[in-house]
């Protein structure tokens, strides 16, 4: 009977476990919810200030019947550095500029959040708010934030929504600078309480205007509610920092044939008055999530997000580098009598090395064709092209490219190169005929490597082999993932 009892309990919370695990996933978008996106006060900014004060604790995606993990700070870093994404494919994102600068993701490229909405039993409750950057026809997940985390943050703050009542925005959220008649209704509520008494009216030049309102035409307007597309309400905004903007005012407007000034009000006095009207359309951002007055795309299962590359252990990349022979950091490749290249050419004459017609390293180049790849040709006074017998030096092709695969550990957050192949380069500097970088040939990697070791050329084996050189990456092909 004990048994029974006991497996009849485990039986009921192992089902109240699987239902409170239950998430509807609302996809909020800034295409179709402007008001929660909007510069310097979109949600996502509030979210990622909150995280860089360490007033806001971020997290990993919840998974069904897993503790939530934390996001530590060089995830979440990682997480807000700009990939490179070529073909649909996310690659290593620490090399999203030539120069080797590392871009991070603005709030505005932060478009996208998904609100986690627990079912159970009982009822519904939002539990978590994560954001996301849309790329192509996937998401890039940015952070996950529990939703009662987000409201103590945003307890205190003044930036709020407007709830619009009609039918027409199906709970849609709109700010204040909209005019949806929500403007008429916060006009009316504000301009009937400033003639009780109630609350302080303002000129522009911050004089108390109670008493002259009673005189004032415009004001006896407000009655007719026909007329509710006539009236504004606009926030006045105070710069706090570079990137911060606080209102600490809200105007009142009447546009008939011009724009009429009718009386400015304290913001938090404002606020105060409207969150007690009864049809509450003065919402905070944390209420009108509560709430979901937003627009979404639903979904009943877990999200699968691209995460930065980084859902799956390994990846590779070809990375091609362009390398000038004449920067002191490469020096070694190219001092006079032992140029790299010299030596390679010597090499290809004795048979010791094979030179390719490109960087696939299949066609290969006899020694007839490659002596005619050093011609120089050069167009005489007809327009046609004739061959001149200068051929290229040593000295004017200073520089090569150097083809690698990467291969990215994402457990190790290690990178690893190997050497595919080098191609030695005209400089559109001498390359007066097409005035453009141009390969001129092609050696193995591997094969350098060997000619540089029976030679004992250790200076530019090692620089090689430890990458001691300086170099701009050139372009990157698409990630393969492993």
């Amino acid at each position: 009977m004990h048994k029974y009892t006991f497996f009849l309990a485990f039986l009921l919370i192992a089902t109240i476990c699987k239902a409170q695990s239950a998430w509807q996933i609302h996809w909020v978008s800034s295409k179709d919810n402007s008001s929660y996106f909007e510069k310097n006060k979109s949600l996502p900014e509030l979210l990622l200030q909150a995280v860089q004060a360490k007033k806001l604790t971020p997290y990993q995606l919840p998974q069904t019947n897993q503790p939530l993990q934390i996001l530590d700070e060089p995830s979440f870093k990682r997480n807000m550095t700009i990939p490179i994404v070529k073909d649909k494919l996310i690659t290593d994102e620490t090399e999203a500029t030539n120069d080797g600068t590392v871009m991070n993701w603005l709030a505005k490229d932060i478009s996208l959040f998904a609100v986690y909405e627990s079912l159970t039993p009982q009822g519904s409750q939002i539990d978590y708010v994560a954001l996301y950057v849309p790329q192509n026809d996937k998401n890039i997940f940015i952070a996950n934030f529990k939703f009662k985390d987000i409201k103590k943050v945003l307890k205190n703050n003044t930036l709020a929504l407007w709830q619009s009542s009609t039918a027409a925005h199906f709970g849609e959220v709109l700010h204040l600078d909209i005019n949806d008649g929500s403007p008429y209704r916060t006009a009316k509520i504000l301009l009937t309480n400033a003639l009780d008494n109630k609350i302080v009216a303002f000129s522009q030049n911050g004089e108390p205007i109670n008493n002259r309102l009673k005189n004032n035409e415009i004001i006896e307007k407000i009655e007719d509610e026909r007329l509710y597309f006539l009236w504004l309400v606009r926030p006045v905004e105070q710069k706090q920092d570079k990137n911060n903007f606080q209102p600490t005012a809200l105007e009142i407007y009447y546009e008939d044939s011009l724009t009429f000034f009718v009386a400015r009000f304290n913001y938090k006095d404002a606020q105060k008055l409207l969150l007690k009207d009864e049809k509450n359309y003065f919402l905070p951002y944390s209420e009108a999530l509560k709430q979901k007055l937003f627009l979404s795309n639903l979904q009943s299962s877990m999200p699968t997000p691209q995460q930065n590359g980084k859902l799956r252990k390994e990846f590779k990349k070809q990375i091609v580098s362009d390398l000038d022979l004449k920067e002191e950091n490469n020096s070694v490749f190219f001092q006079a009598g032992t140029e790299l290249f010299k030596i390679l050419k010597e090499s290809v004459e004795n048979k010791q090395i094979r030179a390719f017609t490109s960087d696939s390293i299949h066609i290969t180049l006899d020694k007839i064709e490659f002596s005619v790849r050093f011609i120089i040709p050069n167009i005489d006074t007809s327009d046609s092209i004739a061959i001149n017998p200068n051929t290229w030096q040593i000295r004017q092709l200073y520089k090569m490219n150097l083809i690698e695969e990467m291969i990215f550990d994402q457990e190790g957050k290690q990178k690893s190169y190997t050497g595919k192949s080098i191609a030695i380069i005209i400089p559109a500097q001498e390359n007066m005929f097409k005035g453009i970088d141009e390969p001129l040939v092609y050696f193995s990697f591997k094969e350098v490597i060997k000619i540089l070791k029976k030679k004992k050329l250790k200076s530019m084996l090692n620089a090689l082999n430890e990458r001691n050189f300086k170099a701009i990456p050139l372009f990157t092909l698409p990630a393969v993932y492993k």
